[in-house]
């Protein structure tokens, strides 16, 4: 990356959150005018918890879908919700897909191979573990949000689950667990942990 680009990411990122000391954990500027980085959590788990239950379904699994349901259920905190990252953002040193790169990665890699995959429809459990974790993992390395990734993720599980006949039971996947299983699936494109978890919480 260029240091111009870098540069002018740089202040694109700054802009979501307060302002800051160099050692202090940053806060995504929200419409409750939270400063807090535990209040904030905590206010955005309840207000998600509250929204599940009737959020908006995955269909077409398209990313205007996918975009639908993270502004449903970001939208009342934050005013990026339901909009794609435009900055560059990485796990270590390694980026996600960069801004301009988000929309056709996601058809290339997830919209066009679930369609032709006909969205697992009607497949043996083993089979829709490995699939599914595949697509996880995909998602995961284009990282299409500023926050909220890992529930979309989640989202994209359950809902293909739902199609094959599957269910996938959310509370039985730590946050802990997922986050590491993303990580490794994300810096070796090995989906082991992914399928593991998947595999706990699948009836």
């Amino acid at each position: 990356m260029s240091n111009r680009r870098y540069e002018a990411e740089k202040q694109t990122y700054s802009a979501y959150y307060y302002p800051h000391d160099e050692n202090e954990h940053p806060v995504l500027i929200n419409k409750l005018g939270i400063k807090e980085l535990k209040r904030l959590e905590i206010a955005e788990s309840k207000l998600i918890i509250s929204l599940m239950p009737n959020r908006p379904e995955l269909n077409t699994f398209s990313l205007a879908e996918i975009k639908c349901i993270h502004q449903y259920l970001f939208g009342a905190l934050y005013d990026w919700g339901g909009k794609l990252r435009d900055y560059t953002s990485s796990r270590g040193a390694v980026p996600f897909a960069r801004p301009e790169m988000i929309a056709s990665f996601y058809h290339s890699a997830i919209f066009e191979k679930l369609k032709k995959a006909n969205f697992l429809k009607g497949i043996e459990k083993d089979e829709f573990i490995k699939k599914s974790a595949f697509f996880i993992n995909e998602f995961n390395a284009i990282h299409p949000f500023i926050d909220g990734n890992g529930r979309l993720t989640r989202i994209l599980l359950e809902d293909l689950a739902q199609k094959s006949g599957y269910q996938i039971e959310i509370d039985r996947i730590k946050k802990e667990n997922w986050y590491q299983a993303m990580e490794r699936g994300f810096l070796t494109g090995k989906t082991d942990l992914i399928e593991q978890e998947i595999t706990h919480c699948i009836r």
